[in-house]
């Protein structure tokens, strides 16, 4: 049993260890022209169509924030005579 715990041991410390080395290589991946960004989906548009999409508000994050502070603030007032038997 203490062998298959020290197998285990040693798999976990390999794997993790090889996920340390091979991240940094991952990260210096660079694409070759970076001043230029070519977007294709644009390509067929031509000069005086908007395609961009406007502005938007944060009115739906209003409304979940609101939505989760009712949800917080109705478990304050919870019957506190309720048993775990209920």
């Amino acid at each position: 049993m203490i062998m298959n715990m020290k197998s285990t041991l040693a798999r976990i410390i390999l794997g993790g260890l090889l996920l340390v080395v091979a991240m940094p290589s991952l990260s210096h991946a660079k694409p070759q022209n970076d001043d230029k960004v070519y977007n294709a989906r644009l390509d067929t548009y031509g000069q005086g169509v908007n395609v961009s999409m406007e502005e938007g508000s944060t009115a739906l994050t209003w409304m979940l924030m609101i939505g989760l502070g009712v949800i917080c603030f109705a478990v304050l007032f919870k019957d506190a005579k309720r048993t775990h038997l209920d």
